[in-house]
């Protein structure tokens, strides 16, 4: 159950998304107020109806115990995303050594078996990445990714048809730490 202060501000934000209020054009302060407050229901409905993280971490207002709740609460809330019949795109925020985040995200194309990564640091895109599936060092992230795109009603290919090709990739890896016992 929602308390009833957060339930009032949750309850305002799903007023404003029902009567078309485009909350991406905020300079990110619905997400912020919510981050500030601790109202992980309200960021959620805000990340369900597209809400622009950038903008919310960007526009200088978030201290650093509201940015790490949101990037808490981002990466609770389903980071995946169908972006076509064939397609799934996962998001997640790094934190590098200088408090700075980084958007990764990373889409699963299962026609052209391909994995693109797109990065962007506050708002700045870097150039994305492509690999094909049979490149990946290991297929747990193919694997859950294809999971998901079938939990989100997408058509994917077969499983064993996807991976075929991969050369009998581990499911996980494992460190070989020198002077450690296997």
């Amino acid at each position: 159950m929602i308390a009833p202060a957060k339930a009032a501000i949750y309850g305002a934000y799903k007023y404003a998304l029902n009567t078309g209020t485009d909350i991406n054009n905020t300079c990110g302060d619905p997400i912020t107020f919510a981050a500030l407050n601790n109202q992980k229901e309200a960021i959620y409905l805000l990340l369900a109806n597209n809400a622009d993280v950038d903008l919310a971490l960007t526009n200088g207002r978030l201290t650093p115990e509201a940015k790490d709740f949101l990037h808490m609460c981002i990466s609770i809330s389903c980071p995946w995303h169908k972006t076509g019949e064939q397609s799934i795109m996962q998001t997640r925020f790094i934190k590098d050594s200088s408090d700075a985040y980084y958007k990764v995200q990373e889409e699963f194309n299962f026609k052209s078996r391909r994995v693109t990564i797109f990065t962007s640091k506050k708002g700045k895109e870097l150039a994305p990445r492509s690999e094909f599936f049979r490149d990946q060092e290991v297929d747990i992230e193919i694997r859950e990714a294809h999971a998901k795109l079938l939990e989100l009603k997408g058509s994917p290919p077969p499983l064993d048809e996807v991976l075929a090709g991969m050369a009998h990739k581990p499911q996980t890896t494992r460190l070989n730490i020198k002077g450690l016992k296997k």
